[in-house]
């Protein structure tokens, strides 16, 4: 039977779901995804090639975080928006020109679903500063689309460092999407709330139910005193793992190269976190539709790299200003082989001082306070 079956197409498909989904990248998982990523570089299914050129991908050179990050949200784009389908036709379809006509397709729903999600975040956060004390934020509108308040959620979680639910109303139901923390498991905690909900599933980090619209009042107080009593009263201070500490003479190639031995990475299977000191940046420029990111220019040492910090757009005034900051990076390669750095987190030069090596850094200080987020790095 194996002889008959399209085992390399079949790979491809199970690396993608296994990204996508953020599913554990451990044992068999993480050696399924690393077989499915060498085939889909090597010979991709003709909508995946189709999809990957679209989002200006370099066949040969995509990895986890691309499925992640680019190709994941465009093929669960179409279902977040309107259904599946064409998703499901392009990773089918044997047709090249159906292929990039179904492609094309899904990278316009995934900008519509990009659009969707700023409203939806910007919303999200009005509400939420207004419940400021609250041990999990709770945010309800009729005007928000079910498929994209998880996401939602996600940046809630990121923004405040607490659990974080963002419900759709229709009608008389409301469908909410939930997002946690470490320390509560939130599917536990909705099972607590059994007698208000209508219906409920989950696991530790991310949950959703249905719930009567008269009843989330109710539903918001008793998770607050359950978070609460999770946590044991003490407010999560957000944090960065940091796995070591590393010298500016050994930031090179070199090290890119080993470290991408570690690859796939992704959920469980994170890429090495580094912090290094007192480094100098420059060319700071806003990038992305809303000029949202940064992208820089980051000396460390004899050697200068091109770095790129997600969701930082509003700190390049500060950064300009700071001209040096210790920063936690993650090390990769960009489409022409160079070093590239992603900057996790960052602040002023001194900000790290007290920090050890390995273990988690509670994140403050940021470069400028950036409301409503909790702060950008740590000590």
């Amino acid at each position: 039977l194996a002889y008959t079956l399209r085992q390399d197409e079949l790979l491809q498909l199970c690396a993608l779901a296994t990204v996508a989904d953020v599913v554990p990248l451990r044992g068999g998982n993480r050696v399924l995804t690393k077989l499915g990523l060498e085939t889909l570089n090597r010979a991709p299914i003709l909508g995946v090639r189709a999809l990957v050129e679209r989002a200006g991908l370099k066949l040969g050179r995509v990895g986890a975080g691309d499925i992640g990050f680019v190709l994941g949200p465009r093929l669960n784009a179409a279902g977040r928006i309107n259904d599946a389908e064409d998703a499901l036709r392009l990773l089918l379809t044997e047709d090249a020109e159906e292929a990039k006509t179904l492609a094309e397709r899904l990278e316009q729903r995934n900008t519509e679903r990009q659009e969707l999600t700023r409203q939806v975040v910007a919303g999200a956060r009005e509400r939420a500063e207004e419940r400021p004390d609250a041990w999990i934020t709770v945010v309800a509108d009729a005007e928000w689309p079910a498929g994209i308040v998880g996401l939602g959620a996600s940046r809630l979680v990121e923004d405040y460092g607490r659990p974080a639910i963002v419900i759709a109303i229709d009608g008389n139901e409301g469908k909410g999407s939930c997002r946690s923390i470490a320390g509560v498991h939130i599917a536990e905690a909705l099972d607590e709330c059994d007698d208000i909900l209508i219906k409920h599933g989950g696991h530790a980090m991310a949950a959703g139910f249905s719930v009567a619209v008269d009843r989330i009042p109710d539903l918001i107080e008793k998770l607050d005193v359950i978070v609460r009593e999770r946590l044991r009263g003490k407010r999560p201070v957000p944090t960065i793992r940091v796995d070591a500490e590393i010298a500016p003479e050994i930031l090179s190639s070199k090290l890119a190269l080993e470290l991408a031995m570690l690859e796939p990475c992704g959920a469980e299977n994170a890429r090495p976190y580094l912090l290094i000191r007192d480094v100098r940046v420059y060319d700071i420029r806003q990038v992305g539709a809303d000029a949202d990111h940064l992208r820089c220019k980051v000396t460390v040492g004899r050697f200068t790299f091109d770095a790129m910090a997600f969701r930082r757009g509003d700190h390049a005034e500060g950064m300009t200003e700071a001209g040096r900051v210790d920063a936690v990076v993650s090390i990769g390669t960009g489409l022409r082989g160079f070093v590239e750095l992603e900057l996790r987190d960052f602040g002023p030069v001194g900000t790290a001082a007290e920090m050890e090596a390995v273990g988690g850094a509670p994140r403050r200080g940021p470069l400028p306070p950036r409301p409503p987020a909790p702060g950008v790095l740590v000590s």
